[in-house]
């Protein structure tokens, strides 16, 4: 299914890779587009001999944002906190690459890989900078891929689903299962108790049983 179709319903933020099938989700005024940090840095660590120097700055200045992540992380920093912790901390260093980007791309060949990865990340620079004005968004797409991982080895593995139906109900259950993951609910409990509660419950109450609001 295009992007365009599956998400026709969709408002808010989607943080993606450079796969054009997205554009034309993103242009609408709907949607705000984050751009993934892991996809831009591994053009740079393909130029790396190409050019070296300018491949492993990038590389370098990069790796000090996932460090700013990880101290989030790490002393837990308040949510409410997150944002102003970037701003002061991230937002400088995107910045100077931003200049960085714009000087490099006058020097760089575009045919070569060094200049294939300034000219990908120059053009995405505002979305790979967005992660910052949330508390709610990464640095880039890893979690999600982590998390779908199962799906993907799960689909090689029993090759095809019988119908498009129990495809469906299969991907609600996935997400169903990572939501769990993400809030800490343990999902054998959670879809026992949904099971035992939803047919005395009304269909405007349905939301209550989410992973992410359920309570035992």
């Amino acid at each position: 299914m295009h992007p365009t179709e599956m998400l026709k319903e969709f408002k808010g933020i989607i943080q993606t890779d450079g796969y054009a099938g997205y554009n034309k989700v993103a242009s609408r005024e709907d949607i705000e587009q984050i751009y993934c940090m892991a996809h831009a840095r591994r053009y740079f660590e393909k130029a790396l001999d190409n050019d070296n120097e300018r491949a492993q700055h990038f590389l370098t200045e990069v790796q000090k944002l996932y460090d700013i992540e990880r101290v989030i992380r790490d002393q837990k920093v308040s949510d409410e906190k997150i944002v102003e912790f970037r701003q002061e901390h991230a937002v400088p260093i995107l910045k100077n690459l931003k200049i960085w980007l714009d000087e490099q791309v006058q020097k760089v060949t575009p045919k070569l890989t060094i200049g294939k990865a300034v000219l990908y990340s120059k053009a995405r620079w505002k979305g790979l900078m967005t992660y910052c004005d949330y508390s709610y968004t990464q640095i880039d797409n890893n979690p999600v891929e982590r998390s779908i991982r199962p799906m993907v080895i799960g689909k090689k593995n029993y090759i095809f689903s019988a119908t498009h139906e129990s495809a469906e109900r299969a991907s609600c259950y996935y997400s169903f299962f990572i939501t769990c993951r993400l809030h800490g609910v343990n999902p054998k409990a959670w879809i026992e108790d949904v099971f035992n509660k939803i047919e005395h419950m009304k269909p405007s109450q349905y939301h209550t049983l989410f992973p992410q609001n359920w309570r035992k």
